[in-house]
């Protein structure tokens, strides 16, 4: 008799511990506020919301939720308050997704709330979890421009279970803080960007420079001329980036990394002989727009106006066009440096040399899903201190033979 309690005890734990092990789907409300309007991404588990609203058990079979019964269903299991006030919520057009071999119901929604200095907002949300007490809804800020939550990604506001069915959305003073998150962040950024200060680096390598007979002459650079030609490259990824964020269009992440690595590759050949023959306005803002889909993948702006997306973008881009701004004015002097002496044809085949290198790397490491883990950081490491050698060791070259100066200026080099 203690053996046959002894052996009960030990299936009623072990189906206690498997019970446990596989808790029931959760439901998620991703949230996203913007000056005007806040929006909702409900995420419904199929099987959960059927136990709520039996007829939803037939729509695994119609392969679409039943818009009207599912819409009049939410209005009465959820609401939004603003000052005690109730706003009303619209849904959108919802679908059936499969995720994690689970059935799961997705429903948009949009409420309009009125401009004033109180914008705190409190959700009130039942939906399954009135039905079924052990339903839990996780509830997240993905996008708020007060919060400043467009850049750091979602935050979570609450998890909501029976009979705990509030969850307010703070108020914050607005605006300038969270643009100015944005612009710090295009700064950051393109620093750490190893890709995009290569190919920045090998722009104002041959800026000013004149071919003849397919080959580089030297020629002063000027620094209006270069700031000229990065501007060029940022309208060129302003295009894009807006496109992105403002349209449907379909953008395959992995191919626009390794497009971007192609342009790095490409114009640091360039950099070595001279590839296009054209004005250097029209490459730099060519090779921007396939940049600017990259920049979009940077920044998440689901759920807002397109005012305010096009307000983030133009915020973040900023910041870009400012370190690039800096860089022109710290290098271009340099560049001009190295240009009086004759070390300036090594220098620049030297640095092409190793931006080709890095660029065939990243090549690899973005076409092959067998290295798409591989950290590439060292590469701007390695890069930022060899261009900091080179900076010091011309700057060195250069004030030990003065006398060089006057001899190279009115010679050419190639």
């Amino acid at each position: 008799m203690l053996t046959l309690r002894a052996f009960l005890l030990f299936l009623s734990v072990t189906w206690a511990l498997s019970a446990h092990a596989h808790p029931a789907s959760q439901s998620q409300i991703e949230i996203s506020r913007d000056y005007q309007q806040v929006t909702f991404l409900l995420s419904l588990p199929l099987d959960q919301l059927a136990v709520a609203l039996p007829s939803a058990s037939r729509w695994q079979f119609a392969k679409e939720p039943d818009i009207a019964v599912l819409n009049r269903y939410l209005n009465q299991h959820m609401s939004l308050l603003q000052s005690d006030h109730p706003l009303e919520i619209r849904f959108g057009q919802s679908w059936l997704s499969e995720e994690n071999s689970e059935f799961v119901v997705k429903v948009p929604a949009t409420a309009f709330f009125k401009a004033s200095q109180e914008q705190t907002l409190q959700l009130t949300y039942d939906v399954i979890q009135h039905k079924v007490i052990n339903h839990q809804t996780v509830v997240t800020m993905a996008n708020d421009i007060y919060q400043g939550t467009l850049v750091d990604g979602p935050a979570l506001l609450g998890v909501l279970r029976y009979k705990h069915n509030h969850v307010a959305i703070a108020a914050v003073t607005p605006e300038l803080p969270v643009m100015m998150s944005l612009f710090t962040h295009g700064m950051a950024h393109i620093v750490t960007g190893s890709d995009h200060l290569a190919f920045l680096l090998c722009l104002l390598l041959v800026n000013g420079l004149t071919i003849r007979h397919r080959k580089w002459h030297q020629h002063r650079a000027s620094v209006t001329d270069s700031i000229k030609l990065v501007s060029a490259f940022t309208l060129g990824h302003t295009i894009t980036l807006l496109a992105n964020l403002l349209l449907p269009v379909p953008v395959i992440s992995n191919w626009i990394e390794v497009a971007v690595a192609v342009t790095v590759l490409v114009s640091a050949i360039h950099v070595m002989v001279p590839v296009f023959t054209r004005q250097p306005y029209w490459i730099a803002a060519g090779f921007g727009l396939i940049h600017g889909m990259a920049f979009s993948s940077a920044i998440n702006v689901t759920g807002l106006s397109a005012s305010t997306t096009a307000l983030a973008a133009m915020s973040f881009n900023l910041g870009i066009e400012c370190v690039q701004i800096g860089l022109v004015c710290l290098l271009v002097p340099c560049i001009n440096l190295w240009r009086q002496t004759r070390m300036y044809t090594t220098l620049r085949m030297t640095l092409a040399s190793l931006v080709v290198a890095l660029s065939v790397v990243w090549v690899i490491q973005r076409m092959s899903p067998f290295m798409a883990n591989v950290d590439t950081s060292l590469t701007a490491t390695v890069l930022t201190q060899l261009l900091g050698i080179g900076l010091l060791g011309t700057a060195l070259l250069y004030a030990c033979h003065p006398k060089r100066k006057q001899q190279c200026v009115s010679h050419t080099y190639h």
